[in-house]
């Protein structure tokens, strides 16, 4: 029998040790500090003396998913002012932590924020027609899974595309400003068309979360938010206000511009839904293809918007913009498949509840959310808007599409002289209506006696 080439564990673990320490060592996430606020590289890139320029090409040079901190000496806020040849596009996963830097915190607050953002990204006096800057941070796909957090994006020209643009899968972006300044309580000058600006590619984004460190802050842009991809979660973000909640700083164009599928705006937990208001537009608008589909708007608020707070647009509607009538059934095409919203026979209150009669008319044998909101005032249009969320319910068409439904609302959610609105979203194809007409809240002539 001829000799067999063995060897025993004692001599191959070593060596499979060895390769598992050297792949480990390849592997393992390094953290850059940016120590200065050159946008420039410096001589002898980010050792001791580190700028965010420096940090971005050294993060790239590695296959794993670093870590970009913030160290610069002294105190207060620290703000990087962009050339016009601005930053390297950031081609690997990593995570730019604003709050590393001394002194920053994120937010606590229930509303508005309170977050310490001693890190801030502008453009001195950039020229709002002619820059040459387009974005302050560019992602490419490859930077999968990317995470910017705890930065102030003060201003970029009027010209420039975007705050952050991206196109990598499952980017965070949480705890951030845009277009206002880095203490939060003014806008910031000069914006770019939009604030982020998600590509065809960029799939799965997470802008904001259910907890308030994660709430950004979108005040003083065109746009805040465009999504071209797919299945981004926009959540618990603030649109319009300063970070104390109340100080009106508007958007001059649209809270969210939707040109893709699976979106969700908003959510059906508490801490889900985002502020829009003072917007010269509406605060959720999109656009007007079949493909633009899927989209859910759930539980958000939603005040002064000169046109209708949540718009779906026709197929062939170029560039109108406004409400879109109900159709019978619902066979229209176009955003969201022109989900039919419900339409209110009457709003009365007895005694501490209010009962909402509507009807909705769409696709048939199938369910819905309904969710109900209180307002001050109706919308110039009559549609919406929706400044108050009350409550949600669902509900199932018959086999001709059409079901009559009653809301009952306990408390002071709606009471006698508000004005209630309502949208649907189908169930199955997770698409949200625009907001119905409203109707006004009547007494009774009868509770109790005279009221």
């Amino acid at each position: 029998m001829p000799a067999r080439n063995f060897q025993s564990p004692m001599t191959t673990a070593p060596v499979f040790a060895l390769l598992l320490g050297l792949f480990s060592a390849a592997a393992s996430a390094v953290t850059f500090t940016v120590t200065n606020t050159n946008s420039a590289s410096t001589a002898g890139g980010c050792d001791a003396d580190c700028s965010l320029h420096d940090a971005i090409v050294s993060a790239n040079a590695t296959t794993a998913a670093d870590v970009i901190q913030f160290n610069i000496a002294g105190t207060g806020i620290k703000t990087i002012t962009l050339d016009a040849d601005g930053l390297p596009d950031i081609t690997r996963p990593v995570t730019i932590d604003g709050y590393s830097q001394g002194n920053a915190s994120a937010n606590t607050a229930a509303t508005g924020s309170n977050a310490v953002l001693n890190i801030a990204l502008t453009r001195s006096n950039p020229n709002p027609m002619n820059d040459t800057l387009l974005h302050a941070l560019t992602f490419t796909a490859t930077a999968t899974g990317s995470q910017v957090r705890g930065i102030a994006f003060v201003q970029l020209g009027s010209t420039n595309l975007a705050f952050i643009s991206t196109q990598a899968d499952n980017m965070q972006i949480d705890g951030n400003f845009f277009g206002l300044t880095a203490a939060g309580n003014a806008d910031g000058g000069q914006a770019p068309n939009a604030a982020i600006s998600a590509g065809a590619s960029a799939n799965n984004a997470a802008i904001g979360g259910s907890t308030a460190a994660a709430r950004n802050l979108f005040a003083g842009v065109g746009k805040g938010i465009f999504l071209l991809g797919t299945n981004a979660i926009v959540r618990n973000n603030v649109f319009g206000y300063a970070d104390n909640g109340s100080t009106v700083l508007a958007l001059d164009d649209i809270g969210v511009q939707i040109s893709g599928s699976g979106h969700q705006i908003g959510g059906t937990g508490a801490s889900d839904g985002n502020v829009f208001a003072n917007g010269d537009s509406s605060a959720v608008f999109i656009g007007n293809s079949d493909a633009n589909t899927g989209n859910r708007i759930l539980r958000n608020t939603f005040e002064n918007h000169s046109r209708v707070a949540i718009d779906l647009q026709a197929v062939g509607d170029v560039p109108a913009m406004g409400d879109t009538p109900n159709d019978p059934n619902d066979a229209d095409a176009g955003a969201n498949h022109l989900q039919n919203y419900p339409e209110i026979v009457q709003a009365t209150r007895s005694g501490t509840t209010t009962t909402v009669n509507a009807r909705l008319d769409t696709t048939a044998s199938r369910t819905y959310r309904i969710e109900v909101y209180s307002n001050d005032a109706t919308h110039a249009s009559g549609f919406g808007e929706g400044q108050r969320f009350v409550s949600a319910q669902d509900v199932t068409t018959d086999a001709q599409g059409v079901i009559d439904f009653t809301v009952l609302s306990n408390g002071n959610a709606l009471l006698v002289g508000d004005f209630v609105s309502m949208t649907a979203t189908d169930l199955t194809t997770n698409e949200t209506s625009e907001f119905s007409f409203c109707a006004t809240v009547q007494g009774t002539l009868f509770d109790n006696g005279f009221e």
